[in-house]
This record gives C-alpha cells, sequence and structure tokens, in this order.
C-alpha cells in the first residue's frame, strides 16, 4: 500500500478538557475547495420546474393577444374607468 500526500491536517479538541488536541491529516485527494457545490444539471432542472419568477396570466386574453378593455362606470361619481 502506498502512501498518500497530506494536504493539510485537521486540529480538534480532545473529546473532554482532559483529553489532548488531535490533528487528523487530510490526504490530497479528499481535499475540497471550501463553499457550496453548484451543479449545473440541478440548477437548470431546478430552474425550469420551479421558476423564481412564474409566467402565469392572470386575465384572459383576446384573439389579438391584447387582453380586455372592459369600461367600467363608477356608482357614485359617474366616471369612467378602465379595468
Amino acid at each position: 500500500m502506498t502512501l498518500k500526500e497530506i494536504h493539510h491536517t485537521v486540529k480538534r479538541p480532545g473529546r473532554t478538557q482532559d483529553h489532548e488536541p488531535v490533528e487528523i491529516p487530510v490526504a490530497e485527494e479528499l481535499a475540497t475547495v471550501p463553499g457550496i457545490v453548484k451543479k449545473d444539471n440541478d440548477v437548470a432542472w431546478y430552474s425550469r420546474n420551479y421558476p423564481i419568477v412564474s409566467q402565469n396570466v392572470k386575465r384572459p386574453l383576446t384573439e389579438s393577444g391584447l387582453g380586455l378593455f372592459i369600461p367600467v362606470r363608477c356608482m357614485n361619481t359617474g366616471s369612467t374607468t378602465t379595468r
């Protein structure tokens, strides 16, 4: 069995206050880059199935695709507004 190269050592306190701190050597092949792993396949899948901004249409569209123009008469003032 060949010896592996040591990348760094991790020092952790002992199990109790009476125990000495322990140094754990970490092999080169086990060392990783700090931070959160970002997998492009997962990002693409979640952005398709769970988008941050939804493209849902709340009002029905007319055949021309411009939306409905409905004049509404206000009861108290008699003025006309659109909805």
